[in-house]
């Protein structure tokens, strides 16, 4: 028969052990969300409608909006523009800074309405020459609320992100159609990414471990205390 002392009750069991699990996952890098990197678009830079002959530039690693009708701002990875009343998306070539050429995720020649949860990866067929949509056909031609997959070049690493849009479709050619970007983000590490993921709140479930740790401490003192006042 194993003897059992006053003590053993005070040994940390399950109080300690969510929170020091927590912690540990956090601080070896365990928060799953760690490298997706989000950004909402610039405000009043993030809707072109035709036919004003404006375009959507899109800095996506540095993070920036802009709306213009001449060339691309500098860092422009990505432009949205306009073509015969129907949102396409062009990808313009030009020697800009951090430009890193985002190739967009295609379905048969049209670039990808994708549905939220949808995966991203390298598994995709990316195509520099897709349109949004093209003699009106394509999966964007409705118009409606999706997400753009793509691939970006960054240090020569692939990355993988997605870009929550907006296409307001009148489905007249020349009509007043509107394409608004709402937000993206992307997987810094090279991973996948599934359309509408955003980061965890890695802070607050710090935050959280380390104040269980701190209230399951107090308590471990107060046992202890209680214990020595009945001991003695």
């Amino acid at each position: 028969m194993n003897a059992t002392s006053p003590l053993d009750s005070l040994r940390p069991r399950s109080p300690l052990l969510p929170a020091a699990t927590a912690l540990a996952a956090l601080s070896a890098g365990g928060n799953l969300s760690a490298a997706i990197v989000h950004f909402t678009a610039t405000p009043g830079q993030t809707t072109i409608a035709y036919p004003s002959g404006n375009h959507l530039f899109v800095d996506l690693d540095g993070g920036v909006t802009a709306i213009g009708s001449g060339s691309p701002t500098p860092g422009t990875d990505i432009t949205f523009t306009w073509g015969g009343g129907i949102p396409q998306n062009t990808l313009l070539r030009g020697s800009v800074s951090d430009y890193n050429f985002a190739k967009p995720l295609a379905i048969a020649g049209y670039e990808a309405k994708l549905p939220a949860g949808a995966l991203i990866d390298s598994s995709a067929n990316f195509n520099v020459f897709a349109d949004m949509t093209r003699d009106g056909n394509g999966e964007w031609v409705a118009g409606g609320n999706g997400y753009f997959g793509f691939e970006i070049d960054v240090s020569n690493t692939p990355l993988y992100g997605w870009i929550h849009l907006d296409h307001v479709a009148t489905g007249i050619v020349g009509g007043n159609d509107t394409l608004t970007l709402v937000d993206w983000a992307y997987d810094d590490s090279g991973a996948g990414i599934t359309a509408g993921t955003v980061p965890e709140p890695a802070e607050s479930a710090a935050v959280m471990a380390a104040a269980m740790l701190a209230g399951s401490a107090f308590m471990l003192r107060r046992r202890r205390q209680k214990l020595a006042s009945r001991v003695a």
